[in-house]
């Protein structure tokens, strides 16, 4: 039952970018407060917890976005 609600916010993101065509920009907030709800309802996850881990992921997109323009300028 527990996989079945984490599923939850990727079905969201996918119906909102493939069914209606949204832009990641509009969609992935969606997925991202949609995924903070049900682990504060849920799993009942600290808010703490919660935003330490959106900082922890905001930290690996930053670097991960910083390898991908590296090798975007190597490659150009």
């Amino acid at each position: 039952m527990l996989a079945f609600l984490a599923l939850i916010p990727i079905v969201v993101v996918s119906v909102l970018m493939i069914g209606f065509l949204w832009s990641s920009r509009k969609a992935m907030p969606v997925g991202w407060l949609l995924a903070a709800v049900l682990a504060f309802v849920v799993w009942d996850m600290p808010a703490k917890w919660i935003a330490a881990a959106s900082f922890a992921g905001l930290i690996s997109a930053i670097d991960i976005l910083l390898i991908v323009s590296e090798h975007w300028q190597y490659c150009n």
